[in-house]
This record gives structure tokens, sequence and C-alpha cells, in this order.
């Protein structure tokens, strides 16, 4: 156990697989937001043209964007609850690693709020700007991607605690749940 870690630290990988777990259920719950979105924003635009009326393609957007917007939340929340309840998402349980604070107590609310904020809680500022030009947009993902790899980079680099960005942030530490 590291000096200064209130229990023995996964290694980089266990906590890389964690994050996938939890992306696959965000994935899931996100294409079906988005699917019923845009299946919405199809099905308006087939009426308003078989009816012989022009089609706003404004309301689509609209509609995507609040889809963007809800599905980024739903993971927020999502990491904010899961680990409000024993500092662990589904991907920390099957992985058996858990959030706690530095001295290895459970985090706070505000902690917690804090940390989801940053991450995955950016996802919902990509929805939130999906009503933007597509070269706009376009240079938001990927600097969200990009501030996501870099976040991902700090638990592989950042010894003997292995914090990513959103844990520095927070003041946060993944531990081996025994």
């Amino acid at each position: 156990m590291p000096p200064g870690a209130p229990g023995p630290i996964p290694e980089w990988w266990e906590r890389l697989v964690g994050r996938i777990i939890d992306n696959i259920i965000y994935g899931v719950v996100a294409g079906i937001i988005m699917s019923i979105a845009v299946s919405i924003a199809i099905s308006s635009a087939i009426s308003s043209a078989s009816i012989g009326g022009s089609y706003s393609y404004g309301g689509a957007v609209i509609i995507v964007v609040i889809a963007g917007v809800l599905s980024g939340l739903l993971y927020a929340v999502y990491d904010f609850l899961m680990h409000s309840r024993n500092g662990q998402t589904l991907g920390k349980m099957v992985m058996k690693t858990r959030l706690v604070a530095p001295d290895g107590s459970k985090p706070t609310q505000a902690t917690l709020m804090k940390r989801s904020a940053i991450y995955p809680g950016v996802f919902a500022l990509t929805g939130l700007l999906a009503f933007l030009d597509v070269g706009s947009y376009t240079i938001i993902s990927l600097a969200v991607g990009i501030f996501t790899l870099i976040d991902g980079i700090f638990v592989i680099t950042e010894v003997p605690l292995r914090r990513a960005l959103h844990d520095k942030w927070a003041n946060t530490i993944v531990i081996k749940s025994q």
C-alpha cells in the first residue's frame, strides 16, 4: 500500500475495465434515448410532409439536443447516486474497487457532485452543444474526447495513487474493496 493511501490502489487496467463497464451501460441507455428522439423527429417530418406542410428542422434539433443533454445528465446522476450508496458503480462492483475520501471515509455529497460534474458530466455539455453547426460540434466533441483521454492517462501516470483528473479535482481516491 503506497504512503498516504487509505487502502490498496487498483492497477490502471482495473479502473479502465470498471469504466468500460459503466460506459457500456451509459451507451445502451444513451442509445435508447437518442433512438427515441430521432424516431420522434423523423415521425414529425414524415407526418408534416404527408399533410402537405413544411417541416422545420429546428424542432428536430431541439429534440436531439434535449436527448443528448438528458443522456449526459443521466450518466452523471448514475455516477453520483451509485457512489453515494457505497462508493461503487456497477463497474467498480465487478472490479472490486471503491471510491473513498483521502482518509478512507465515504466522500461527502458535495465531493461526489463535484466529481460527477467533471466526469461524466462533461457528456451533458456535449449534448447541450449539439445544436451548433457540424464543424463546431465536431471540435467540441473532439475536445471532450481529448479531455477524457488525458483524464484516463492520469490513472496510468499519476503514481502511487493513480488518480484521474476528476479524482484530483474532487480529492477522491479509488481503492480496492476487500
